[in-house]
């Protein structure tokens, strides 16, 4: 988005609200997130860094194991843990189990912590880091589900968060469907991550249909704040769709 910077000297109040109007648009459309009182998501905009690079390169590398076999994926110093999960049927959770593998992680999320820390007001640390694969013509087993449950969370904080982004997505493969006051749908951007409050935010992937099986891959990143139910509730949670760490 560029600005005009072409000035109207004969009508400078105009030019100026048009600069404000300009500004405001343009904030909005690069953090979009709405009334913290209601909403507990916001969607971040994001470059595609050497650090994404890195990332897409390394699932690349091992993406044929990834569809094709379970349990721990090596590549060089990296160690990944490839695990079949049962919210949606037949979809891979291939998850970092060493330093060397969630530093390419951290290496590229680390520059938007700081966002994510001042939208849900707490300091997040982060818990788990996976690639999900779907490899499918058709996906309809899907459950609506909280990706956290636990009687401490209170509506007024968020302490367990879920970030998610595109690595591998195309048209009508399936986006994330939520609900408010109705079933909406948060449709997938290949430049933008959306990050929930895993307590608070009920989900599923959007059931699809494609005419051949393609490859569908997400990145997911689990946070915690330093609460010890938070962290206890996410590390168990995340062991049961086979984080070894």
């Amino acid at each position: 988005m560029e600005y005009n910077w072409k000035i109207n000297r004969n009508n400078i109040k105009i030019e100026c609200l048009n600069l404000f109007n300009y500004i405001n648009n343009y904030m909005a459309s690069n953090i979009n997130h709405e009334n913290k009182d209601t909403k507990c998501y916001i969607q971040i905009p994001f470059e595609f860094t050497k650090e994404y690079y890195k990332l897409k390169d390394i699932y690349d590398s091992i993406d044929k194991n990834i569809i094709t076999s379970e349990g721990i994926i090596e590549l060089g110093d990296c160690k990944f843990n490839n695990f079949i999960g049962d919210i949606t049927k037949d979809i891979k959770w291939t998850w970092a189990i060493n330093k060397e593998s969630l530093e390419i992680f951290e290496n590229f999320i680390n520059p938007y912590k700081s966002i994510i820390n001042k939208y849900f007001n707490n300091d997040f640390i982060i818990r788990g880091c996976s690639f999900i694969t779907l490899f499918e013509k058709k996906v309809s087993d899907t459950d609506f589900h909280f990706d956290i449950t636990s009687h401490y969370d209170i509506k007024s904080e968020s302490n367990t968060l879920t970030l998610i982004l595109p690595l591998y997505i195309e048209e009508n493969m399936g986006n994330l469907e939520y609900k408010e006051d109705v079933t909406k749908i948060y449709k997938y951007s290949k430049n933008h991550m959306f990050v929930w409050d895993a307590c608070k935010l009920e989900h599923r992937t959007q059931p699809y249909k494609l005419t051949k099986k393609k490859k569908r891959v997400l990145v997911s990143i689990n946070f915690s704040s330093n609460q010890e139910w938070a962290l206890t509730s996410v590390t168990n949670s995340l062991k049961c769709q086979g984080n070894l760490l």
